[in-house]
């Protein structure tokens, strides 16, 4: 490999290395590093798979592959290092340039395979160029997250509004491409489900945008204040435990609504009646119970996500993912894919929180999850939907229907800051805590290497805990947000690396 990776380099015309440069997260490469070049453009950086996530390559050629002369992917566990990039950062006013960033990808000992991230895409919103990076946390198959990082930065610039402010424009194009990406695969017939977390960087500002669990930590390189995190949304959550229970209670008000004055009117309408007089409810519950209140019309919206999900099931006759469909064998039980298979509508769906049990002996085991259950097509057989260890996620429409794709979103300026925020997926968060991920941030200046760090604590963490490798999919994106170009003093002090 090394060799293979010198001739490479001795092949390379010497101004192609001050040209920009991707790099690529493969199941083989296992550790996909990211460095950024000095030189007139930074890096525009995706963790990206071939259509059918094998490692990409020029045949006969391993360890390497050429774009267009100066686009290079390399994989493999040994490269050389690179003339390394001035350790300050640039404010995002010329729109070739993008934070300083790294990038680190270790596949999880099931071998799933299902993360993936963007970084140095720029997305426009309200006539403003914002640096987009994300990474998306795939569950039940890879089809949504690999949507997602294709499309997503693209589809949120096209569905932003026109807006005097951008990062309004910013926050809605965001919340308008997840509900459309979720119709996108939905009505594709992909099951699977993915999280998402998105950070833009403007000129002044950086908003944060987030659907289920890949937490986002922000730390203060400037002062040994407390670093803060967007809240997961999962069972834990008790906004969350909210939300998804008023949403079950207006599908079953909604089943026997009826119009005021008595007059038949259209489904649509009488939604729009109904949810319009439950949100009013709604609102004032959640004002007694110091609960933050919901986005006005976000019951409609789930609600009219539900009858898409009908609609589909009405035309393919079935709600099961692919694997659902293969003889399996429960409790001792042979159950055959056809007594597994569900026609399902709202009154035949029921959601619930609850434990996986195990497959030996049917005890419940693990954290507690969003369960869906749905009434099979022979009479008096219950047939169990997937459930999810999160509340909101793309995708996932054999899932609880109150499971949505509506984004958190959280801006601040920064003018004046040196924050250094970190993007990761629960494989990260789930070996190393919001304190020791802060620790590691602030002794060192480089992010590529506060991201090796941050991988090394969960090595270190999940061989304590007796595992054989990281147990589950790490992606770790770490993000400078430093305009004045600030300096970190590099120590290892207090940090657990």
């Amino acid at each position: 490999k090394k060799r293979g990776v010198r001739e490479h380099l001795d092949g390379v015309d010497a101004a192609n290395l001050w040209q920009p440069v991707s790099y690529c997260c493969t199941a083989t490469s296992g550790l996909c590093s990211f460095w950024q070049w000095a030189g007139a453009s930074v890096a525009s950086t995706s963790a990206r798979s071939t259509p059918d996530n094998r490692p990409a390559r020029e045949t006969g050629q391993r360890g390497k592959r050429l774009r267009g002369g100066a686009a290079k992917i390399m994989t493999g566990r040994a490269a050389p290092t690179p003339p390394q990039a001035s350790p300050r950062d640039v404010a995002v006013d010329d729109e070739q340039q993008t934070p300083r960033h790294g990038l680190v990808y270790r596949v999880g000992s099931k071998r799933k395979d299902e993360d993936r991230a963007v970084a140095g895409e720029h997305v426009t919103c309200g006539g403003e160029r914002f640096a987009y990076f994300a990474i998306f946390d795939g569950h039940g198959g890879k089809d949504a997250a690999d949507r997602c990082q294709a499309t997503l930065h693209d589809q949120i610039s096209r569905r932003a509004p026109d807006s005097s402010k951008a990062t309004d424009a910013l926050s809605e194009g965001l919340r308008r491409a997840c509900w459309e990406l979720d119709e996108d695969l939905g009505s594709a017939h992909v099951d699977a489900g993915t999280t998402a977390t998105i950070l833009c960087i403007g000129r002044s500002t950086a908003t944060l945008g987030w659907v289920g669990d890949s937490t986002a930590l922000v730390v203060d390189m400037t002062s040994p204040k407390p670093a803060w995190a967007t809240p997961k949304h999962n069972p834990q959550n008790p906004s969350e435990v909210a939300r998804m229970k008023a949403e079950w209670g207006a599908r079953r008000e909604f089943l026997l609504y009826e119009s005021p004055d008595g007059e038949d009117q259209a489904y649509n309408e009488a939604m729009d009646a109904f949810t319009a007089t439950y949100e009013k409810r709604l609102a004032d519950h959640f004002r007694a119970q110091n609960l933050p209140p919901l986005r006005p019309n976000l019951i409609r919206d789930s609600m009219r996500r539900e009858t898409l999900i009908n609609d589909r099931c009405d035309r393919v006759n079935t709600m099961r993912r692919k694997q659902s469909f293969e003889a399996v064998t429960k409790f001792g039980k042979v159950v055959s894919g056809q007594d597994m298979d569900a026609t399902i509508d709202m009154k035949r769906h029921d959601s619930n929180f609850t434990r996986r049990t195990s497959p030996e002996d049917g005890r419940p085991r693990g954290p507690v999850v969003v369960g869906a259950n749905w009434r099979g097509r022979r009479p008096g057989t219950t047939v169990g939907g997937a459930s999810t260890c999160v509340t909101r996620s793309i995708g996932d429409w054999d899932a609880s229907r109150a499971v949505i794709p509506e984004p958190e979103t959280r801006t601040w300026e920064t003018s004046n800051v040196f924050d250094r925020v970190v993007l990761a997926s629960d494989g990260l968060w789930d070996l190393v805590s919001f304190d020791q991920a802060a620790v590691c941030m602030r002794s060192v200046d480089d992010p590529q290497k506060a991201a090796q760090l941050l991988l090394k604590r969960a090595k270190s963490e999940s061989a304590r805990r007796g595992y054989s490798g990281l147990k589950d999919d790490t992606t770790i994106l770490v993000v400078d947000i430093n305009p004045k170009g600030l300096a970190v003093t590099e120590t290892a002090q207090g940090c657990a690396c």
